[in-house]
């Protein structure tokens, strides 16, 4: 009983320090996973899981997401089907693998995976020497639909240049969709809030993985999420597409002042944020 204290008191400790963390308890009766839930109002939830308390333990460094005993493995308090728990290595918070399998979360086993090669680039994403993998939530949990492949050809080289656009040495995607004639080697993304759906390589702009017709590439700048310009032609977002905002004076285009603040200006008018031309000179 003592050495039960003892183990009960060194493997929640990181749990009484704060009110919100997660972990798992073990009694000579069984194994709880304790967590919280942040829908409105916190509130602790106890979950029994069927583990033989006597051989469990949370795997080290990792000690309030996975645990297992001598039969099983688990995520939190959901077991993990098909997990050896001898050769078990967790690789991020929702990819793990054994000598064997490759695994997302708690229930979904990625089919093909190549468990040598297999490494993460973030919490949703991961490559192997074969392919690389995003996982997309459907609402639905479904491992079947869960992974998307996407269609490198060249997994070594793949990267993830933003939420958006990746590359490889070969092609490169925008939300994981091959970009027609798109030069992997040239291409570069805009930086900013709003602005990481623009990218460009040595012949064209692009707009969430569209080319911009009559874009300059070497002179284009992206001002906001909504404007942008280049040497010829000052530029509009709207629904989803980017067009040249007629009649507007380029080399003058800039954001306004006074009553034109949160609207952009150039020398003959001020533009609202759809792009819509206000004569406001009277009112500078």
């Amino acid at each position: 009983m003592k050495t039960n204290v003892i183990l009960f008191l060194m493997l929640t400790s990181a749990m009484i320090s704060s009110c919100t963390s997660t972990g798992y308890y073990i009694t000579n009766n069984g194994v709880k996973y304790v967590h919280y839930n942040d829908g409105g109002t916190l509130k602790k939830i106890e979950t029994k899981i069927d583990a033989n308390p006597k051989t469990f333990r949370p795997i080290p460094k990792w000690e309030s997401i996975y645990g297992k005993d001598e039969s099983s493995v688990f995520r939190g308090h959901i077991k993990i089907k098909n997990a050896d728990p001898k050769t078990f290595t967790p690789l991020n918070k929702e990819f793990s693998k054994d000598t064997k399998r490759v695994f997302y979360g708690s229930k979904c086993e990625i089919k093909r995976a190549d468990n040598k090669t297999f490494t993460p680039i973030n919490s949703y994403m991961a490559k192997d020497k074969h392919r690389v993998y995003e996982y997309i939530f459907y609402g639905d949990y479904s491992c079947k639909s869960a992974l998307n492949i996407i269609p490198s050809t060249d997994t070594d080289s793949f990267k993830l240049l933003n939420r958006f656009y990746s590359k490889d040495k070969n092609e490169v995607f925008f939300n994981n969709t091959p970009i027609l004639n798109a030069d992997p080697f040239t291409f570069q993304i805009s930086k900013g809030y709003g602005k990481d759906r623009f990218g460009k390589d040595s012949k064209y702009v692009y707009y969430e993985g569209k080319i911009i017709p009559k874009a300059d590439v070497n002179s284009f700048l992206v001002l906001n999420s909504t404007f942008s310009k280049d040497k010829n032609h000052v530029y509009v977002r709207s629904l989803r597409k980017v067009q040249i905002l007629k009649n507007a004076d380029s080399a003058t285009f800039t954001f306004g002042i006074g009553t034109c603040t949160l609207c952009a200006k150039d020398k003959n008018y001020c533009y609202d944020p759809r792009g819509k031309a206000i004569d406001c000179k009277s009112k500078q």
